[in-house]
């Protein structure tokens, strides 16, 4: 049975109370409700567990790219030093704590007795739809979603309500069209994807979408009165804080109440649904209700960009597929918990603005089906008798199937390669390989000392300048340098002169000493950083990472010709540096030669071909090498902090003949990287960190005979291609359905078992191109049903499965 349970808060808030709650059941049998009565009692703790939640929300996120007008533009008391350093598990622990405060304060006596007579007259299987209304908007912002109730009604979804509502007044005809009408708005697009929402749309059923893209006022406001649309979509930058605004386009910003009398012509010739996936949509929700809207559905705090697509794909598939609006809502809701490890509470965003005059939408009641007319195959003459092949004929005939096939597939699967529509594949399948590799132990070789938000902060009462004090730098130099490192690495720009004579000896006399600076970037940086003033230049290496498209740091910057206008002159990287003195000491010879090819000992580094592997059009400037990560169980090395190294905690063994790295892992330092193993909040690595891992890939690579990453070349790519495309077309030729859908199975679980297995070895095998090529060619031959032979092994005369 469906339900209608309408929830009026009235006035108040939580600060004060709600003293007045009226409660309204509805059932699809009565054309009654049944009405009660009750009170919320003041809960102060409440408000200020939800604020210091809305705090580090934002804290957490602002790196991330949201959909939102202007994420500069919050008034939220924010204190810095508060917030620079939170983590995802200190905000997991106020989330949890604002759960807690809005049960206490839902399970008081005073709202008790509603909750009691709601409960004895609702099933667990009803559908129940559930509109909380109140006076202030405050109230409506609290996650109700993490009401107890819902746990014990599973097909329970709660919408937001106007306090004062009534039912559209429809004009003109009101005929089913063939098919839903959608008005689709791509607004300003600018740091986020909107055309993943394209995609998702265009693959709706018996859907006609009208795309505007970046549309003028104009352009829109024409297509709200003269369409008849059943949805409109809006996908791009928005926001609530004075009241709902969208921006349509790079440079206009438009209010729900410059197109009032537009929108209400589209609700009065059909508008059912409005759907906002942008940020913070509450205050366009509620201007749309006030003209008297069915639904809306928006986020009701700012989304981050795969939220925001996660939420969308799910809910559309599952809506379309016939599901009602609400329970179509709560499982794209419920399925956003996949993302919760990178993006914490992303179950709380979306949420169903109702009008609780109008019935809930369902897909199906938009449209009017049409019968289909199945066409039947011809029926066979008379006396005609199919033409009977010999087995040497289907052979013959199948291979040549095979052949072509296989060109094909593997045409298609170079064009794929060559346009970089394969790259987003192959560098997902080479990170997911990556994590998957066995543990390693930690680099005995390296020791890493670190700047921890106690530390900065210790440094900054003895001075302004810079994450490390001079006095707290010498000292911690002249302790390392007395316990004989092999060498130390500082990944702290110093681009200023020191006026401290200890510490300006260590940094011209320190012959251990490697310091960094910034090469130049055309994007960001077009002038670098500076080196230390007192420091040789034979002393100093460039800090710089190289970052694939998705920012991920997958490849080591070994050497790179320095540029004349930049401040930053060094030739080789830090970890070059390090790597080189470690192995001088060790006697081992060093050269590069002519051909960009570094030599440590008997070790050749060549440099990395463009579009080698899975990439495309990727930087390949320098000598470049894919960085062979350790995949540690405690860290790529032994870690201590500022403090412990300065308080003399250290024994001379944990420091002689290592390589020593200096390095911040505070959060505000933003010297933080996304790597193989991650790009969330939680799983970036610190800047030193992937110093070391470079470090240690070069020294294992010469010590321990640990094998650098190659990808396979161009040449070998295709080649590897054509063998798995004719393994596809093979396996299209098994007659047995079951045994073809299992053999594919089997070839596809293969090619990512060997090319986790070459990963290992050193080679990085294109996962996405052999899987591309096989599955295509699979396709290709089983369309061709004469291709089919009848292999004795894995036909089975008579079965049901037999094609």
């Amino acid at each position: 049975m469906e339900r209608l349970l309408v929830l009026n808060l009235g006035n108040g808030n939580t600060q004060t109370g709600l003293p007045s709650i009226i409660a309204q059941l509805w059932d699809e049998a009565t054309a009654q409700p049944m009405q009660m009565a009750g009170s919320l009692p003041a809960m102060p703790e409440l408000a200020r567990s939800m604020q210091q939640w809305q705090t580090l929300y934002f804290a957490l996120y602002a790196h991330l790219g949201w959909r939102r007008i202007d994420t500069r533009s919050f008034e939220f008391d924010i204190d810095e030093a508060d917030v620079t350093h939170i983590s995802q598990a200190e905000f997991e622990s106020v989330c949890q704590q604002l759960q807690i405060c809005l049960n206490q304060w839902l399970n008081a006596d005073g709202f008790q007795q509603i909750q009691r007579r709601i409960r004895t007259h609702l099933s667990p299987d009803d559908r129940i739809r559930i509109a909380i209304a109140a006076q202030d908007s405050s109230v409506l912002q609290l996650p109700w979603q993490l009401w107890q109730l819902l746990e014990d009604y599973p097909t329970a979804e709660i919408a937001l309500s106007p306090a004062e509502y009534a039912r559209s007044q429809p004009v003109g005809s009101q005929v089913k069209p063939e098919r839903v009408s959608i008005l689709a708005i791509l607004g300003n697009s600018q740091g986020i994807d909107v055309e993943y929402d394209r995609q998702i749309l265009s693959q709706l059923p018996h859907a006609n979408i009208h795309w505007l893209v970046e549309p003028s006022s104009e352009q829109l406001q024409a297509q709200l009165w003269d369409g008849k649309w059943d949805m409109l979509f809006f996908a791009g930058h928005s926001s609530s804080q004075e009241r709902g605004c969208m921006q349509i386009n790079s440079t206009e910003t438009l209010t729900i109440d410059r197109l009032k009398y537009g929108l209400k012509r589209a609700i009065s010739n059909g508008l059912k649904l409005a759907i906002f996936n942008s940020c913070d949509g509450l205050g366009l929700a509620w201007d749309l209700a006030d003209l008297r809207i069915p639904q809306t559905i928006v986020m009701r705090q700012p989304v981050p960009d795969r939220v925001a697509q996660a939420f969308l794909t799910t809910f559309l598939q599952t809506f379309a597929a016939g599901r009602s609006l609400y329970a179509a809502v709560r499982e794209a809701r419920e399925k956003l918990e996949l993302l919760e490890r990178d993006f914490p509470c992303a179950t709380w965003l979306p949420v169903i603005c109702q009008n609780p005059a109008e019935p809930a939408a369902v897909w199906a009641d938009w449209y009017q089906a049409q019968s289909q007319t199945v066409a039947l195959p011809p029926p066979i003459r008379s006396g005609s008798v199919p033409t009977q092949r010999t087995w040497w004929q289907s052979v013959w005939q199948s291979a040549l199937s095979i052949a072509a096939c296989s060109a094909i597939g593997t045409g298609l699967t170079l064009g794929a390669k060559t346009l970089g529509w394969l790259q987003p594949l192959e560098l997902a399948a080479y990170d997911r390989l990556m994590q998957s590799r066995p543990i390693e132990p930690a680099d005995p070789r390296l020791l890493i000392v670190t700047l921890t938000d106690d530390d900065v902060r210790a440094q900054r009462r003895q001075t302004a300048s810079g994450s490390i004090s001079d006095e707290s730098l010498a000292k911690l130099l002249q302790i390392l340098d007395r316990a004989q490192p092999s060498a130390i690495g500082l990944d702290i720009y110093r681009d200023f002169k020191t006026e401290l004579p200890a510490l300006k000896s260590q940094l011209a006399n320190n012959d251990r000493l490697i310091t960094i600076c910034k090469r130049p970037d055309p994007r960001d940086d077009t002038v670098g950083v500076s080196p230390a003033p007192e420091v040789p230049p034979t002393a100093v290496g460039f800090s710089d990472f190289v970052q694939d498209y998705d920012g991920a740091v997958r490849r080591q910057l070994v050497a790179m010709n320095p540029t004349s206008t930049s401040q930053c002159q060094a030739g080789n990287a830090l970890s070059t540096l390090l790597a080189m003195r470690y192995l001088a000491d060790r006697q081992l010879p060093i050269e590069f030669s002519q051909q960009n090819v570094l030599r440590l000992g008997k070790l050749q580094i060549a440099p990395l071909a463009e579009n080698a592997g899975g990439y495309y059009a990727q930087d390949a400037q320098g000598l470049q090498v894919m960085l062979n990560y350790r995949r540690t169980a405690q860290g790529i090395a032994q870690t201590v902090t500022l403090e412990q190294a300065l308080s003399g905690e250290l024994p001379v063994a944990a420091i002689k003949d290592r390589i020593i790295l200096i390095g911040s892992v505070n959060p505000s330092s933003n010297d933080f990287w996304p790597t193989p193993f991650g790009s969330g909040f939680a799983q970036q690595q610190p800047g030193v960190f992937v110093h070391a891992q470079m470090v240690s890939q070069m020294l294992g690579a010469v010590a321990n005979e640990r094998p650098l990453l190659y990808p396979v070349t161009l040449p070998q790519a295709i080649a590897i291609s054509i063998v798995t495309a004719i393994g596809g077309g093979a396996i299209a030729c098994v007659r047995n359905r079951y045994y073809r859908w299992l053999l594919l199975g089997g070839a596809a679980i293969a090619i990512y078992g060997v090319a986790g297995l070459g990963l290992t070895g050193g080679v990085w095998l294109p996962v996405g191109m052999q899987l591309l090529s096989l599955t295509g060619t699979w396709l290709l031959v089983s369309g061709s049903r004469s291709a089919i032979v009848p292999l004795p092994i894995w036909s089975q005369k008579n079965s049901r499965i037999d094609n």
